[in-house]
Parts: C-alpha cells; structure tokens; sequence
C-alpha cells in the first residue's frame, strides 16, 4: 500500500519507541524500494527482494555517491529547495531534493528540541567554513534557522 504523505509525515513526528520507529522504517522502505527509480534500481542490481526485509538493520541504505550522479527523489514533484553538499572531497557536489522546506524544518527543529530543549533559551554561535561560497548548503540553513529560533543575533 503506497504512504499517504501528509499522514505518514504526521506519523514521523509522533514517533514514541523503537517498535514504532521499526514499523515507520519498513513502511518508508517499502515505498521507497516501489516509488524511487534510483533505489529501485540499486535494489535490483543488489538482488535484494523487498518482501526479505522485515527489520531496519536489514534495510540496504543508498550511498551517499549516488546523490552526486542521480536526481534521488520518489515520485515526481518539483523541489522547494535543492540542497549542495560542500564538495570538499571532488568537484562534483551531491545534491538533496527537498520536496517542503516546512517538513525539513520540522525535522531539525524537532531533533534540537527532543536532545536540547527549546533553541530559545540558547545562544548559538556557529563557525562554518565558505559559508558565503557554498549557499545552498543545508548545515548553513539549519544552523541560520536555528539562530533566529533561539531569538539573540
């Protein structure tokens, strides 16, 4: 059965235990591996059947290298945002199609809360480097996100 987006989104951030982050895993798995072409394909070339996979230990993840020469997204929509990674180990900068900028926000800003607590009652200083060359970078938007969430400048 495909993943209705907006409840399986929901269902992320309601998360509670390991069984239930075990059961979102192999949900996400099973439309990724019938929905994205890139991991359907890496799926097949690695003769890994779907229906074999029944923890998240056992689920193969995509590497990192494929998101420098494939456009890794599931279905078809136009990104908000198209993330660059720095591009500090080759010329050839990876690339992350974000679908809504809402939802990756959500994603970090809920992270920083559960380990952290509420950015506000924080001041955060960050050193990044070529921060002014690389604007697309998602470390970049996190951390710019999470300064004005925390209120100081």
């Amino acid at each position: 059965m495909p993943v209705d987006h907006s409840n399986f989104i929901e269902g992320v951030f309601r998360i509670q235990n390991a069984s239930e982050f075990e059961s979102m895993a192999l949900e996400l798995f099973r439309h990724q591996a019938e929905h994205n072409n890139v991991y359907a394909t890496y799926l097949d070339m690695l003769k890994i059947q779907v229906e074999s996979i029944h923890e998240f230990d056992d689920i193969p993840f995509l590497p990192i290298e494929f998101f420098k020469s494939h456009q890794v997204v599931t279905g078809s929509w136009t990104p908000e945002a198209v993330f660059h990674s720095s591009g500090t180990s080759s010329d050839v900068v990876s690339k992350h199609q974000v679908k809504e900028l809402s939802v990756y926000r959500n994603s970090f800003t809920s992270g920083f809360k559960e380990a952290y607590g509420e950015p506000g009652d924080y001041i955060i200083l960050c050193l990044l480097p070529n921060y002014s060359d690389n604007p697309n970078s998602s470390l970049i938007y996190m951390t710019d996100e999470l300064i004005e969430l925390s209120g100081q400048e």
